[in-house]
């Protein structure tokens, strides 16, 4: 993913689905609309090596990503010393010792600069994997939407997000000309405070040190 111990890409997608009949308000998210939000990490050959689909569509990525089993064990990695092991992610994450994410209002030229150019093209892999799946698997676009209750609404995501994985093995061809692009905000977390956050900005500025000051 042109960083060295980078394993994948993590960002969540809304899926849409229909107006629940419990807890409606939990599932209204920021777009204005009723969703499940889904968190995937995927590899560079875009196939999934983690997915949770169980969060409603107002609950922000960083919560979805603090309440991962995938967090604890990269953690795990990391205060065992096993070895130099990364996820990359948007600004919608606060920076941690084992997730790198982008440096905000870097000086074009700068080392910074470059680490936030190569992070963003790297991370680019995980887009491509929402629009690639959402390209294969249509009642996972925005104007579908899911007519079903959350928890089989999940269960079908991950039942895509499993047959996805299956044409990548098989080598099923998909022309990515019909992968489906869609637009992205994060909502910044750069400024988050605390020893984690402090932590992985002083990783990350090791790592903009070692790779990306020439």
């Amino acid at each position: 993913m042109g960083f060295p111990g980078v394993i994948g890409a993590i960002d969540c997608t809304h899926i849409a689905i229909t107006t629940p009949s419990e807890h409606e308000e939990q599932y209204f998210n920021h777009h204005g609309y009723h969703s499940i939000n889904v968190q995937v990490i995927c590899d560079r050959d875009l196939r999934a090596i983690n997915l949770n689909a169980r969060f409603p569509g107002s609950v922000h990525d960083q919560f979805i990503w603090c309440d991962s089993v995938i967090k604890g064990e990269m953690e795990r990695l990391h205060r065992q010393r096993v070895g130099d092991f990364f996820l990359i992610g948007d600004s919608g994450y606060a920076p941690e010792p084992w997730l790198l994410t982008p440096i905000t209002n870097t000086v074009r030229g700068t080392p910074e600069a470059l680490y936030t150019e190569t992070h963003c093209s790297a991370r680019n892999v995980i887009e491509r994997f929402f629009g690639v799946l959402k390209g294969k698997f249509r009642c996972l676009l925005r104007d579908r939407t899911l007519h079903y209750a959350h928890a089989q609404s999940g269960k079908i995501i991950e039942t895509c997000v499993i047959l996805h994985n299956m044409m990548i093995h098989y080598r099923v061809p998909f022309d990515e000309h019909e992968a489906v692009a869609e637009q992205n905000i994060a909502l910044a977390n750069e400024n988050v405070g605390g020893i984690v956050a402090n932590d992985g900005r002083r990783v990350r500025a090791a790592i903009v040190e070692r790779y990306f000051n020439h």
